[in-house]
């Protein structure tokens, strides 16, 4: 499967892809290819976050937690190219002349503040006080974009998300922070979607 993808000010929050499907995780390759890019725009995944730039082809694992986003309002457009292999593979076996294959090539790695001891319990108790039904969607982001610039896991968001739903005592938005969490990086039915609306017994008037 062949996509162009284009992220002007948006961010795609951490998931994984390909937990639907049946065949092993390892026959899935997906290869970027940037077209445009600008120094707001980064990817992350559960190592590093990185920039991919313009005349680089990457290999992204997208069987693991994984995001992308563009601070700024610059257009960010990649070449995404799925493939589907019956049976072992070499990533060189995606290029016609397999010559310019170099998997050591030094990506540009961005280095990120460290976080004190106690970010964590403060971020989880302030935003225990205030997150609700209303703005569930809006902390979601907001934690999706802390492991760009603080050094902690892209994966952190929906961890923190559940204890401080947990901690609201407000068990509808609970109840949606692990669902969230599930169908983003553990498992999900295929066909399946994810709504941040509440349901209708819930709804806000």
């Amino acid at each position: 499967m062949v996509r162009t993808r284009n992220l002007i000010d948006g961010m795609v929050i951490p998931h994984k892809d390909f937990v639907e499907l049946e065949r092993s995780k390892d026959q899935y390759f997906r290869v970027f290819i940037p077209l445009e890019d600008n120094e707001y725009a980064f990817h992350s995944d559960e190592e590093n976050v990185f920039q991919m730039k313009k005349g680089e082809v990457w290999f992204l694992d997208a069987a693991i937690v994984h995001a992308d986003i563009n601070f700024s309002n610059k257009s960010r457009i990649f070449l995404c190219l799925d493939y589907a292999f019956p049976g072992p593979f070499s990533p060189k076996d995606v290029f016609i002349n397999d010559s310019v294959y170099n998997p050591n090539l030094d990506p540009t790695i961005i280095k990120r503040e460290e976080v004190s001891s106690d970010f964590k319990e403060s971020l989880v108790t302030s935003l225990s006080k205030v997150i609700s039904k209303y703005n569930f969607r809006d902390i979601v982001f907001l934690l999706s974009k802390i492991h760009f610039y603080k050094n902690i896991s892209v994966s952190d968001c929906y961890d923190w998300l559940v204890e401080i739903t947990e901690k609201s005592g407000d068990s509808s938005v609970y109840n949606k922070a692990i669902n969230l969490r599930r169908f983003l990086v553990e498992e999900r039915k295929l066909g399946e979607r994810f709504s941040f609306n509440f349901s209708e017994s819930e709804q806000l008037v």
